[in-house]
């Protein structure tokens, strides 16, 4: 009963949203490591951008987990990244032209959503690690075997930053799981 009612409150609060726009911006991976928004890998080298894609995305820190259906959808001049509810309701839009990022937001994410770090963490597991090491300061990001794919480990005098893993080389299909150990933070992607 507790749980309809949480739902039902969500359905009539999911239309009031909040609007912000700010140029690219920087997030702290850790005291030490920042990554900024790094552009739009096919605008640097004039390639197509990929297929729209819709994943599930598992968010677990410490002891509670977060589940919502992400949808990405990309034009030459940008990425769109839409959160749905389990109802379907938008919890949240970011539109990441390369050089500033708009967000439209319910109200019930608060303050504590944070778009930019969210797009950094898909930067981290999508973007090419040419590219995004020239936006990250303080750490070293490199492409290893493991397993019968390739993982990104992102490392600070040998101590280990965050850590991606992919099911297949085609990192854009691929399940992926990105870890963050000293924020006790573990972001699974999958493909639906």
């Amino acid at each position: 009963m507790h749980r309809w009612l949480l739902m039902f409150a969500f359905t009539l609060l999911a239309g009031c949203q909040q609007l912000r726009h700010a140029p690219a911006s920087c997030v702290s991976l850790t005291a030490e490591v920042s990554q900024c928004l790094a552009p739009l890998p096919w605008q640097q080298s004039n390639a197509l951008p990929p297929d729209d894609l819709v994943q599930l995305v598992r968010f677990n820190r410490a002891e509670s987990q977060q589940e919502l259906t992400v949808s990405l959808s990309f034009t030459t001049q940008a990425m769109t990244v839409v959160g749905l509810a389990p109802l379907g309701q938008a919890l949240f839009s970011l539109t990441f032209d390369g050089h500033s990022l708009s967000s439209e937001q319910s109200m019930l994410l608060g303050n504590q959503f944070r778009a930019d770090y969210l797009l950094a963490m898909l930067q981290l597991v999508y973007w090419p690690t040419e590219l995004l090491q020239a936006s990250i300061n303080g750490a070293e990001l490199t492409e290893v075997p493991c397993g019968q794919s390739q993982c990104r480990q992102l490392h600070r005098d040998g101590k280990l930053i965050a850590l991606v893993t992919y099911q297949q080389a085609d990192h854009w299909h691929s399940e992926a799981v990105l870890q963050l150990p000293a924020a006790n933070i573990m972001l699974t992607i999958t493909p639906l």
